[in-house]
């Protein structure tokens, strides 16, 4: 048999499932960095509360990236 054709844009279901559960590590990630920036802030460590300052930034752009990720594979979702 053969099967339907897929829309070039569509995301087999484990890729999807796959960014999402991305998207909650990389939250969860930049979450304890900045908890860990402020503690370090808190402990007079200006330095290092400034890199995992930084670090918490990067995963926040991954995070951005994800979500893009995500909604260019459900364009059926995306506003019109």
């Amino acid at each position: 048999k053969k099967q339907p054709a897929k829309s070039p844009r569509q995301t087999p279901p484990a890729t999807q499932s796959l960014l999402a559960g991305a998207q909650v590590l990389k939250a969860e990630i930049a979450d304890c960095y900045e908890e860990l920036a402020e503690q370090l802030a808190h402990c007079n460590n200006p330095e290092a509360a400034e890199s995992f300052r930084q670090l918490a930034d990067i995963q926040h752009q991954h995070l951005q990236r994800l979500k893009s990720l995500e909604q260019e594979s459900h364009p059926e979702c995306l506003p019109s």
